[in-house]
């Protein structure tokens, strides 16, 4: 019943018990305190650990019981270190999976064993890498397929046995198409619907999948 609130000055933690927030901060004196002040996304996974992604400092996890958290960074020698140190959204899917998606170093699977992560982004030469690396949201439907929204780069269905990608894109000639290539947001409704917040030109228009 603990509510998380971030911001870009840290992030909060509010108990609504006693109505009050406790804040953690970036220290650069203390390597266990918060990576990083601008928070773009906080997420709790299956076994109750909470991760919480920054805008400049990666992705941090939280030690409840040492009141700590664990850095993963983009590190250049490290080629299963995290892609980029902009994160943008965490998600978690049914198989408990962490997903997290980077400003510019596309979409990274979090291997718990290893500690490390598997990378998918753009590639030019491959029709069935995904469509972009500025990933903006992340969702797992009804059916378990791993949805990917990006800037500017529509929508991307993750086919997990194949380890590839099938993209939807934004068609002028098409009103049938994604109404914008940006995909902000996804939700499944209680009918299987599939809802898409999307940017751009058609701002503030949901689309429907």
């Amino acid at each position: 019943n603990t509510i998380w609130v971030g911001t870009k000055n840290g992030l909060n933690r509010y108990n609504p018990n006693t109505k009050n927030f406790d804040r953690f901060h970036y220290h650069q004196a203390d390597p266990n305190s918060l990576s990083n002040n601008h928070i773009t996304s906080i997420v709790e996974d299956s076994q109750g650990l909470l991760w919480i992604g920054t805008a400049g400092g990666g992705l941090n996890s939280y030690d409840r019981k040492l009141n700590r958290f664990n850095h993963f960074k983009h590190d250049k020698d490290s080629p299963n270190s995290l892609s980029d140190n902009i994160v943008r959204t965490i998600f978690v899917d049914s198989k408990g999976i962490l997903w997290v998606g980077t400003q510019n170093g596309g979409l990274n699977k979090f291997d718990s064993n290893s500690g490390g992560f598997q990378h998918f982004k753009y590639n030019k030469s491959d029709p069935y890498s995904i469509s972009g690396d500025n990933i903006t949201s992340i969702y797992e439907d009804s059916n378990e397929v791993l949805l990917v929204g990006t800037l500017s780069q529509g929508l991307n269905r993750f086919d997990r046995k194949q380890q590839r990608f099938t993209h939807l894109r934004h068609n002028t000639g098409d009103r049938y198409s994604l109404s914008s290539d940006t995909i902000m947001s996804i939700y499944e409704d209680n009918q299987g619907v599939l809802w898409l917040g999307s940017q751009g030109d058609a701002a503030a228009r949901i689309g429907v999948l």
